[in-house]
Formats: C-alpha cells, structure tokens, sequence
C-alpha cells in the first residue's frame, strides 16, 4: 500500500468526520478540508495509524480518542492581551456599572484555551482594583492543563508592558525560559472543562461573558442555541 492509498481522504470521510465533531462540540467545518486533513494526519501519525477509515472505526468507538480528534483539529493559537480595546472596555466602562449593584465582577472565559484570556482580565482588573472572579473553561483537557500550570514560554510575554511583566510573573527556578503566572491571579481563576453542547445553566450569574475565541467556530443556530 503507497503513501497516497494509506492515507486517502474522501469526501465522504471528511462529512463524516465534520458531523461527528459537530454532534459532539458545536464547532462546524465547513471550508476546512485541508486543515482538518493536516491536523489528523499529524495524529494519525502519532498513534501509528495507517488510514482515515480505520481511525474513523476508532474515533466512533472510543470516546477518549474521539476527544483528541477534537483536541487536535481545533485551534488554540492565543497571546496574552489579543484583544486590548475589550479589556479595556471591560476595565473603564463595564465593571463601574456593576459595581454600582453588586460588589464584585464575576466574569466567564468561555474557550480560555491555555489561559492567556482569563490572565489578561485578571491583570487588567488587579490594576484596576476592581474586585473579581473568573470561570475560564474549554473543552480541550490539554490546554487546559497548561492555563492552570499558569507557566509560559517568556517569549509569549511580549504583548505585556515591561512593569506588568516584572510585577505578575515570576521567572521558572529551573527553567529560565519560563515564567509562573503570580498566585494572586490565579487564586482568582476557575478552570473547567467543559462542552457548550452541554448543559451549563450554572454559569447563568456571571456579569461578562468572553466568547469570541469558540463561537467564531460555531455556525448561526449553534450560536442561538
């Protein structure tokens, strides 16, 4: 068998593989033939898998693998600070409002991916001195694990003021290539694992909701629903 049979990618593969990650996440496909192609190919690899249609019979038969599937097509790319003006808004217009009703900002993270979002708001509410908490949740158990290490590449840090670096981040003892989010922030942070397909009416009493990161995957009825 050739390289190109091993690993054929039909049509009919690419619907099948588009529902099943739809029905599980919300997150639609569409248009992303050779994404979703490259990113299984790649974890194909990994587990020593040779075909798309035996990994098909492995994903609908084995939930955790189906996970990784989902874990491994959607994208994680985040930097601290994305998206200033938002913080922004949040710091100087927003929680004045709230605050004038209730003494605290509860704040979602929705698809917080590997924490820099719900750190962002943290440090821009700590210089604030705006009281808070954050729920920062995504379905990916993987960089989720990264978001509560709260330890980053210091390469990734470059968005940050230089004051801000030196005051919410500590150099790795034996890693001088990394740096540990301060506790005072993370004291402040929930994470969780969780499906937005699924119920989380818990999270109804939040204040703010950041969401832009997970429902540019969605399509309109998943949105409303």
């Amino acid at each position: 068998m050739n390289d190109s049979s091993q690993f054929d990618y039909s049509q009919h593969i690419l619907k099948e593989i588009k529902d099943i990650v739809y029905k599980k996440s919300g997150i639609n496909l569409s248009g992303k033939y050779e994404l979703v192609h490259a990113r299984l190919l790649k974890r194909l690899h990994t587990i020593d898998l040779n075909s798309f249609p035996k990994y098909m019979q492995l994903v609908t038969t084995d939930e955790s693998e189906l996970m990784e599937m989902i874990n491994a097509i959607t994208t994680n790319v985040t930097h601290f600070f994305r998206e200033q003006y938002q913080l922004e808004t949040l710091a100087n217009e927003l929680c004045p409002i709230i605050l004038e009703k209730k003494g605290r900002i509860d704040i979602w993270s929705a698809g917080c991916s590997t924490g820099q979002e719900p750190y962002s708001i943290a440090i821009t509410l700590e210089e604030k001195n705006i009281p808070y908490n954050i729920c920062a949740s995504d379905l990916d158990s993987k960089v989720l694990a990264t978001a509560k290490s709260g330890q980053y590449n210091i390469n990734t840090l470059n968005k940050i003021p230089v004051t801000l670096r030196k005051k919410w981040f500590k150099k790795c003892p034996n890693n001088k290539d990394y740096v540990n989010v301060s506790k005072t922030l993370q004291n402040h942070i929930i994470f969780k694992q969780l499906n937005l397909m699924n119920d989380w009416n818990y999270l109804n009493k939040v204040d703010i909701i950041f969401c832009r990161n997970v429902v540019i995957y969605f399509d309109d009825p998943t949105k409303k629903n």
